[in-house]
């Protein structure tokens, strides 16, 4: 199993610097924090110990710019919750809403 099961929780089309927004979970994010995986590209950082100076994958500045790039994207709005309106899970759910109108028969 590769480390990155545990850490990545979904992979989104790409935001708006042309980048994939990755969804990853609690353990992914304290790991970030403690610059044991890579902020560019998730590259595994613990046979380094926390913060090396660089990545080996990519090349990022780990030390100098992982924690800054982390306040960064906090400053982001972040959604919580489902990213499907309440309507469409209405619609999937096939339950009558007022909308419906007569349509209802009991």
């Amino acid at each position: 199993m590769s480390y990155l099961e545990d850490i990545v929780l979904g992979v989104e089309e790409t935001n708006d610097r042309g980048a994939p927004e990755v969804t990853i979970s609690i353990k992914g994010l304290t790991m970030l924090k403690d610059g044991l995986i890579c902020g560019r590209c998730l590259a595994d950082l613990r046979p380094l110990g926390a913060f090396p100076e660089k990545c080996p994958d990519c090349g990022f500045k780990v030390k100098e710019l992982q924690q800054q790039q982390m306040i960064e994207d906090v400053k982001k709005t972040v959604k919580v919750g489902s990213r499907v309106s309440l309507q469409d899970e209405i619609d999937a759910l096939g339950v009558w809403t007022p909308s419906q109108g007569d349509n209802l028969h009991l």
